[in-house]
């Protein structure tokens, strides 16, 4: 009887764990099914995020790149200016140069050589500015150009006068020492 009993006790908590287990792969089977049902829902979730954020992201990165692009188009600008005005100054010392040392020619020279200087410059920038012009039409570029062009004008109009204005002083030494020498 005993063995009966201990056979039957060994079925029985066979059968039970044999339950116990099935119940828990259901219970892991449905939990499984659940984590999956919301996962889907989360990815969907997740894509249709990523689908409104893809034009705002699209709109920020063009909205760097031409905000770079005219920072640019500035620091170019920036970068001639300095080249001009490194030019004029260079070329305003020779004119000193000369000027000092009271060679007449030696300075008609170099003031005609500065404004035929300045004059080709300002046909180069013309020409730069044509081709400029013709690759970009946005409007911001034309406004750029055009104060380039004024600035070209302002630049040649300043060569010319202070080319007259050298050539004015030298012609009045030329006669002060000319009056002194009659005086003498």
């Amino acid at each position: 009887l005993m063995q009966s009993s201990d056979r039957t006790c060994r079925s029985g908590c066979f059968a039970a764990w044999a339950e116990a287990l099935r119940l828990s792969k259901e219970r892991k089977a449905v939990e499984m099914e659940e984590k999956a049902k919301r996962s889907a829902v989360a990815i969907r979730s997740l894509a249709k995020f990523c689908d409104s954020q893809s034009g705002a992201a699209l709109g920020m990165c063009w909205g760097a790149w031409r905000k770079a692009m005219e920072e640019k188009r500035r620091e170019d600008l920036k970068a001639e200016q300095e080249r001009l005005k490194a030019m004029q100054k260079a070329q305003y010392d020779r004119a000193v140069g000369i000027w000092a040392q009271s060679s007449e020619k030696a300075l008609r020279n170099e003031a005609f050589a500065t404004w035929r200087a300045a004059v080709h410059e300002v046909h180069m920038r013309k020409e730069l500015a044509n081709e400029e012009r013709s690759r970009r039409s946005d409007a911001t570029t034309k406004v750029v150009l055009k104060f380039l062009t004024a600035e070209q004008g302002a630049v040649l109009r300043t060569y010319v006068v202070a080319w007259h204005l050298l050539l004015e002083d030298k012609s009045k030494e030329v006669v002060e020492s000319g009056i002194k020498n009659l005086l003498v």
